[in-house]
């Protein structure tokens, strides 16, 4: 488990993740939050997550900090 983490986090500290920490849980969250953004409904998600409980999955489906500065950005437009 720490090697997995000192993984993530010398390939974090190269790229910018908005000053989070890495960690395993995180590209799993990241990775549902991306399929419900492309579309993909919760009850597949939940399929693909293995979660028991569909709430469990809803919670991919709250926005970034990124996500609602954008939707303010498009705003401006």
């Amino acid at each position: 488990r720490k090697a997995i983490n000192t993984i993530l986090n010398k390939y974090a500290a190269k790229v910018d993740i908005g000053g989070q920490k890495m960690h395993p849980h995180l590209l799993r969250h990241q990775f549902g939050h991306d399929m419900v953004q492309n579309g993909e409904t919760l009850s597949v998600l939940k399929e693909i997550l293995g979660h028991e409980n569909i709430n469990t999955t809803a919670r991919y489906t709250k926005p970034t900090k990124k996500d609602t500065q954008e939707a303010v950005e498009r705003l401006n437009q």
